[in-house]
């Protein structure tokens, strides 16, 4: 974890004692006030996510792009600042751009990918730059090699998208399933206020706790529903944290309608 990570989780840690000693806000606001700074201060990793996503989708343009450059004609470290003209979105644009000024300060290409390779997370990525380099060092068909390895990327890809797409049904299922959680919660509080309505004894007391164990249930819910969908969605559970984010505040709107 990065300095910058422990600043912003202490900045949570105060928001929430500062909400809380705040004497003239909703139990209810409270709570959920706290959660959203926290889901709010997860979007930093949203945006790696789709960083990543933006990755998968055009890492084989990349390699058939300085396929291309190879089959004209240009030497390799030409062909790669070639690259720097083509937008493959921000996180491959950065590799990139690090790649070309690596050689530019004296590394050679097979080391500069071999720091490229270790900057990706997908292992797929990883061992297609591997192969760059040890065709590299056996003097093979670099520019062949590349949209091979360009197809062979896109058609995994393809069989993971075909694979996620078949269980998307489920992320809509457990959408459903929150909202029938609401739905029950609201029916039982009406029946209990119609119950109280005839025994005005301890009424109040005995709504309020209700209201605290539902509220409590929901945002739970809430919260790994929204995680449990991205991961049917994508595969990765950090892209659910919208998911929390909105049905997170649905329950809080819920509860302060109540």
């Amino acid at each position: 974890m990065k300095y910058k990570d422990y600043a912003y989780l202490f900045l949570i840690l105060l928001f929430s004692i500062i909400v809380f000693i705040i004497p003239f806000i909703n139990i209810y606001v409270k709570i959920s006030l706290i959660l959203l700074s926290i889901l709010l201060y997860s979007i930093k990793y949203i945006n790696e996510y789709l960083e990543e996503e933006e990755l998968n989708h055009n890492f084989p343009s990349f390699l058939r792009d300085l396929s291309q450059y190879l089959k004209i004609g240009q030497p390799l470290p030409f062909a790669v600042s070639s690259l720097l003209n083509n937008d493959y979105g921000k996180k491959l644009n950065r590799l990139i751009r690090a790649l070309v000024v690596e050689m530019n300060y004296g590394n050679t290409f097979y080391e500069a990918l071999n720091n490229m390779a270790n900057n990706i997370n997908n292992i797929e990525y990883k061992q297609a730059l591997y192969s760059i380099n040890e065709a590299l060092n056996r003097g093979g068909d670099i520019a062949s090699l590349l949209n091979s390895l360009a197809e062979s990327i896109e058609n995994i890809n393809n069989i993971r998208k075909d694979r996620l797409a078949q269980i998307r049904l489920l992320a809509f299922t457990y959408y459903g399933l929150f909202f029938a959680a609401i739905f029950v919660i609201f029916i039982i509080y009406i029946s209990v206020t119609k119950i109280i309505a005839i025994n005005l004894e301890k009424a109040a007391e005995l709504l309020t706790l209700y209201k605290h164990i539902s509220f409590i249930l929901i945002i739970v819910n809430a919260l790994f529903t929204g995680l449990i969908i991205g991961k049917l969605s994508t595969g990765k559970i950090v892209s659910g944290i919208p998911h929390s984010i909105i049905l997170t505040v649905i329950s809080l709107v819920f509860f302060l309608t109540l």
